[in-house]
């Protein structure tokens, strides 16, 4: 058996770390970018809010045309939801509120079961907890289409998810993964939402290499512009952040944000989630800006159970931030009399 030369052994040794340097450099340099387009992009967050109303102003005009009938009402009642849910819950709430009660006219249960739902779920989110869990409770199980299972276990599931955030009772988590795997075992096993679910799910406890190809190439297969794009990415950031790889983790993070900015969505977790990254890594001026960014959209669009998450981690970083100021303060000014003298 021949020997391998010493001297090629440490050539080959020397050739893959400068292809592990190189390769981390490039990340680096990638997140860097992303994270400058990033800023950029909320720093512009309105011009697509102005897009945004002007499709809500279109489908309003639509609701003042004469003669509509009740379907037809429920109809644009439901694009409106649809462009106010993640955006301005108050205003999904008012016109969710109204299709209740147009599907009750028209003697509709399909109608009726899918109002309820989603504004079950509008209720959890704006903190209005016992309204919620009346409206579910209100929806009989046995009247639910087998379709609509899905939706109607992952309402629940939104429930208790919410409730725990904003009662700190951390045993209904038991009922939140319960109606979770509910989830999973009623929904439509060839849809993209059950395959997103899913993937999310295995990730959380699967760390291997198998898992990173197949989550990836999912991601990929995405419109990259959509919510789903935007959801997926985040579960692809946070399972680089339970592997221990924050800059793979703030790269997919910031995906989902910008994705986030673009559709106007304001009821999202990755600037949460970015924040603490950069925190994590004393890096308290990006920490308070992201950090700044969710509180700002939690605001405006009433997501109580974002606002909750934040509020904590809002108070840490600020308190540090300022103390990291008043620590630089003090130190340029032990420099100018040093400087003085």
């Amino acid at each position: 058996m021949k020997l391998l030369k010493p001297t090629y052994l440490l050539r080959t040794l020397l050739l893959l770390c400068a292809v592990a340097v190189v390769s981390s450099a490039c990340e680096r340099n990638e997140t860097q970018s992303l994270s400058d387009k990033l800023d950029h992009m909320i720093a512009n967050r309105q011009v697509y809010d102005c897009q945004k109303e002007q499709r809500i102003a279109e489908l309003r005009h639509l609701l003042s045309v004469s003669g509509l009938t009740p379907a037809q009402e429920y109809e644009i009642n439901d694009r409106l939801f649809g462009e106010f849910h993640k955006y301005k819950l108050d205003s999904a709430i008012r016109y969710m509120e109204r299709n209740v009660l147009l599907a009750r006219r028209l003697g509709d249960r399909r109608k009726g079961c899918l109002s309820g739902i989603r504004l079950a779920e509008l209720y959890s989110s704006t903190g209005m907890s016992i309204e919620a869990k009346r409206m579910l409770d209100s929806i009989d199980r046995r009247s639910v289409p087998r379709d609509m299972l899905a939706t109607y276990y992952k309402a629940y599931n939104r429930f208790y998810q919410q409730y725990v955030a904003f009662s700190g009772q951390r045993h209904f988590r038991e009922l939140e993964e319960r109606y979770q795997d509910s989830v999973i075992m009623f929904a439509d096993t060839v849809s993209v939402r059950y395959k997103l679910d899913r993937f999310s799910q295995m990730s959380r406890r699967n760390q291997s290499h198998e898992m990173e190809v197949r989550l990836l190439g999912f991601l990929n297969s995405l419109e990259p512009d959509s919510q789903l794009y935007a959801e997926c990415a985040y579960s692809v950031g946070s399972f680089y952040r339970r592997r221990g790889d924050d800059w793979l983790a703030r790269k997919y993070y910031m995906l989902s944000a910008m994705t986030d900015i673009r559709n106007s969505t304001k009821e999202n977790a990755a600037f949460q989630a970015l924040a603490t990254l950069y925190y994590r890594h004393d890096d308290l001026f990006r920490a308070f800006r992201y950090t700044q960014a969710a509180v700002e959209d939690a605001l405006f669009s009433n997501v109580q159970f974002r606002t909750v998450q934040m509020s904590e981690l809002y108070s840490i970083i600020i308190a540090s931030h300022q103390a990291k100021e008043s620590r630089t303060k003090h130190k340029l000014q032990y420099y100018l009399v040093l400087i003085s003298v």
